[in-house]
């Protein structure tokens, strides 16, 4: 923690050259589930516009701010990182949860296609589609999305969580169609 708190201090008092210290300190605080002190250097690598990595410190301070519960932050930030690099997938797929999670599921199908035209399958992404899908009533994408899944990544936490809701919804089924 002193050695942490060392580097920042030597971080700091150099010129702003020195942004990439700065964003590896609040990476490394991040790790350390120092949420409000990783945005605070996050914050502050981001106010640095010669950094060539820009758009990934806002990418991550929106990770950070998501984790803190300031989701309007987490959103800005994604947005700003988009607009410094159009191709930068990762914020597309957290926009994309953005979006579903407040109920906006086209917004969150439409950068969730963004994600996927600039970036390959990942558990979440696929998870996300399946939800997404679902919503819209698209039982073969459900299906497609969810076998991609299940395949592609048999072990992961979103396999998991989506063998559950399977489950789940089948007994929804049986239920409401008599099953029982």
């Amino acid at each position: 923690n002193t050695r942490a708190n060392k580097h920042e201090s030597q971080a700091s008092s150099y010129d702003k050259q020195f942004t990439r210290a700065r964003n590896n300190y609040a990476v490394f605080l991040f790790n350390q589930e120092r949420y409000d002190d990783a945005y605070e250097q996050f914050e502050k690598a981001g106010e640095d516009i010669n950094y060539p990595n820009r758009f990934q410190v806002f990418y991550s301070l929106g990770v950070v701010a998501n984790k803190l519960g300031k989701t309007e932050e987490a959103k800005a930030s994604w947005e700003k990182s988009l607009a410094l690099s159009p191709r930068y997938a990762m914020p597309q797929l957290d926009l994309a949860e953005y979006y579903f999670d407040k109920g906006d599921i086209n917004t969150a199908r439409k950068h969730l296609e963004a994600f996927d035209t600039l970036s390959t399958a990942q558990p979440r992404s696929l998870w996300l589609a399946v939800r997404i899908e679902n919503r819209l009533g698209n039982e073969d994408a459900v299906s497609s999305k969810g076998l991609a899944l299940t395949k592609l990544f048999p072990n992961s936490a979103e396999t998991r969580e989506y063998q559950a809701w399977q489950k789940n919804e089948k007994n929804w089924h049986k239920f409401f169609h008599g099953g029982w």
